[in-house]
């Protein structure tokens, strides 16, 4: 079977089957058959569900020019976008064994796509590209995977902060990202103590005198403020 019949076949397979969580084609006008354009998310409860679904653009792993050997090596795959992940570099170069040493030529475009799904649910520990996400993941699986809990320990007057502390940020809940540093939380804390969410809050009070009264509601938090807020506090 010629080459361009053999990729022709898995483009049909593809089509008639397509894997859940998968997409892929050859580049378009004209179509390129040694260039194809694939999108995988990440599988429902794996870590980088989130990542893919929360506002971020979902990973495209572009299989390079196939070799004349193909499919008896195989084709090169890489993301495209930024993933936290141990077997994925920061260039998107991919540690899978199936498109290295345990090729097979049985293995099509479509199966290496379903093992990379695979790969984003289980991570490889013993064979890493990223060796500081590696290190994270042997020892703590959750750590990144699950936003830190944060809270203030003084009191605050404020609609999205309660008196217990507690905050309503969506980034320490739904749209949680491991990519997301404690350098971004505390700038996006500063952010919601600037403008507060009139949406979404956590002391309904407080809420209220947002949205009806600025003025009340200023003179409440500066009254707060004073009395609880630590000024010039050093760390030890």
């Amino acid at each position: 079977m010629s080459l361009l019949r053999c990729l022709a076949k898995q483009l049909k397979e593809m089509e008639n089957d397509p894997p859940p969580l998968c997409q892929a084609r050859p580049a378009a006008r004209p179509i390129d058959m040694f260039n194809w354009n694939d999108s995988i998310r990440g599988p429902k409860g794996s870590p980088n569900f989130k990542t893919f679904l929360g506002g971020l653009s979902p990973p495209q792993p572009t299989p390079g020019a196939a070799t004349i050997d193909y499919p008896f090596k195989p084709p090169r795959i890489r993301f495209t976008t930024l993933i936290y992940h141990p077997n994925i570099s920061t260039q998107g170069d991919i540690c899978l064994d199936i498109l290295h040493d345990k090729r097979s030529p049985a293995l099509t475009i479509r199966t290496a796509l379903l093992s990379l799904c695979s790969l984003l649910t289980d991570p490889n520990p013993e064979h890493g590209l990223d060796n500081e996400i590696l290190n994270v993941y042997r020892t703590n699986k959750n750590f990144s995977f699950q936003p830190p809990q944060i809270q203030f320990t003084v009191t605050l007057c404020h609609p999205n902060i309660c008196t217990t502390g507690e905050i309503r940020l969506d980034v320490l809940h739904s749209q949680w990202s491991p990519i997301i540093t404690i350098r971004n939380l505390l700038i996006w804390l500063c952010s919601l103590l600037t403008d507060p969410n009139p949406e979404r809050g956590l002391n309904q009070e407080t809420l209220n005198f947002y949205r009806t009264n600025q003025d009340k509601f200023s003179q409440t938090a500066k009254e707060c403020t004073k009395h609880y807020a630590i000024e010039n506090k050093v760390f030890e």
